[in-house]
C-alpha cells in the first residue's frame, strides 16, 4: 500500500541496533521458572531446544529471576527489588514478557489461538475452523484447510505467532514466507504449484508477465524447437516454442504459470504455423534495444539510457547484451565482443 503514497505525504520512524539482555530469542530482563524441572531459562523456546522429555508450559508461571539482580519473584514487569524494566510487552496469560514496544514488534493476545500473535488485532479475524488468526483483507477469500505445517518453512502454523496466509488452492504458509518467495520470482505454491499471487498483488505480477511475454524475441537457436508444455493450474497440455523469458501462456487460464511436458516432434506444416504465429518476435536490433531498456529500466533514467544505447561498443553494454540474449559469457570482454559481433550478423546487418 506504501508504494502508491508519495514519500511526502510518508511518516517513517528510524531504529537502531544496540546491545541488550535477553536470550537468542526475546529481549528480556527476566528468565522463566519451569514448574515441572525446577530450572530457569531465558524462555519457553530456550527451554524446549534444550530439553526434549518435556515442553514449557507457558501458562503455568509463577516465578521469574531479574537478569540484572538476580532477585527471585512473582510473574511481573517491574523488579521489586532494584526496580529494572522486565520489558515493554507483557502477557500475563502466556506468561510472555519482551522488550519490544509496540512500533517495533506489535503483538496481542487472542483467546482463541490461546497465545499472543504479532500484528494489530482490529486488522485480524480468528477463523474458528482454521483454529488461526488470519488478516482481514484475505479472510472472507480464504479456503478453511486444516493444516498444521507451513508449507515452505515447515513450522507449526497452529503454535507460530506470526500471521498466515491461505492461498486460493487451499494451502497455508507464513505471510513472510510467501513475500519471500514472490520477492525471489517464484510465484508457485511449493505444494501444488498453482498460482500463488493473490489480489492487487497478483495483478501486478501477470501485468508485468504479459509487458514482459509481448516484448518477448525468439533467438535463432530456438527457432523451429517446439515443446509440449504443461499449466500447473488447469493441467491442460499445449505446444510453444522455447524462448529465453520461459514464459508460455496458457489460453484456458491465462496464466504463464506452465512447465515443460516432453520434446514434440512436427511436420513442415505445424511448424510454419507456429512460424506465422510468432513472425514478430525474431530478434531484431530494434528489440533487442527494447529488451535491454527494459533491463535498464529500474536502474536508469530515461536520459540514461538514450545514453547507453547510443553506442553499442561500451563494455558494460556488451555484458548487458549478452547476457539479454541469453549467449554463453566468454572469459574475457573482447571475446564476448566477437561473440556478439558473430551472433548480431545472424538476426541484423549490424558491425560492432
Amino acid at each position: 500500500w506504501y508504494t502508491k503514497i508519495p514519500n511526502d505525504k510518508q511518516v517513517y520512524k528510524a531504529f537502531k541496533l544496540g546491545k541488550s539482555v535477553g536470550c537468542n530469542h526475546y529481549i528480556t530482563g527476566c528468565q522463566l521458572f519451569c514448574n515441572t524441572c525446577q530450572k530457569f531459562f531465558g524462555c519457553r523456546r530456550c527451554h524446549d531446544e534444550e530439553l526434549l522429555d518435556h515442553q514449557f508450559d507457558k501458562f503455568n508461571v509463577n516465578r521469574v529471576k531479574c537478569i540484572f539482580c538476580g532477585h527471585e519473584q512473582k510473574f511481573q514487569q517491574v523488579c521489586e527489588c532494584c526496580n529494572s524494566s522486565f520489558g515493554d510487552q507483557i502477557c500475563y496469560i502466556c506468561h510472555y514478557v519482551a522488550g519490544f514496544n509496540g512500533d517495533g514488534k506489535p503483538k496481542y493476545h487472542c483467546d482463541k489461538c490461546q497465545a499472543c500473535n504479532v500484528g494489530y488485532q482490529e486488522f485480524t479475524q480468528h477463523c474458528d475452523k482454521c483454529q488461526m488468526c488470519l488478516s482481514k483483507n484475505h479472510f472472507q477469500n480464504h479456503l478453511c484447510k486444516v493444516s498444521t505445517e507451513c508449507c515452505v518453512c515447515l513450522a507449526d502454523l497452529q503454535s507460530s505467532k506470526f500471521n498466515k496466509r491461505t492461498l486460493q488452492c487451499g494451502h497455508m504458509l507464513h505471510e513472510f514466507c510467501l513475500d519471500m518467495l514472490i520477492k525471489n520470482g517464484n510465484y508457485k505454491c511449493p505444494v501444488c504449484k498453482k498460482f500463488s499471487p493473490q489480489d492487487e498483488q497478483r495483478e501486478i505480477i501477470l501485468k508485468y508477465q504479459r509487458k514482459k511475454y509481448q516484448k518477448m524475441i525468439i533467438l535463432p537457436s530456438q527457432w523451429g524447437i517446439i515443446k509440449q508444455f504443461q499449466c500447473n493450474d488447469c493441467n491442460s497440455v499445449f505446444d510453444d516454442f522455447q524462448n529465453s523469458f520461459n514464459l508460455h501462456l496458457c489460453e484456458i487460464c491465462q496464466l504463464y504459470n506452465t512447465e515443460l511436458s516432453q520434446r514434440q516432434e512436427y511436420s513442415a506444416q505445424n511448424l510454419e504455423q507456429f512460424e506465422q504465429k510468432y513472425q514478430n518476435q525474431k530478434p531484431t536490433l530494434q528489440n533487442i534495444k527494447q529488451q535491454l531498456t527494459i533491463i535498464m529500466k529500474p536502474y536508469c533514467t530515461d536520459e540514461e539510457i538514450e545514453e547507453q544505447l547510443s553506442f553499442w561498443t561500451n563494455d558494460s553494454n556488451l555484458e548487458a547484451l549478452g547476457i539479454m540474449t541469453m549467449i554463453w559469457w566468454p572469459k574475457t570482454k573482447q571475446e564476448c565482443k566477437q561473440v556478439l559481433q558473430q551472433y548480431l550478423k545472424t538476426i541484423v546487418d549490424y558491425e560492432l
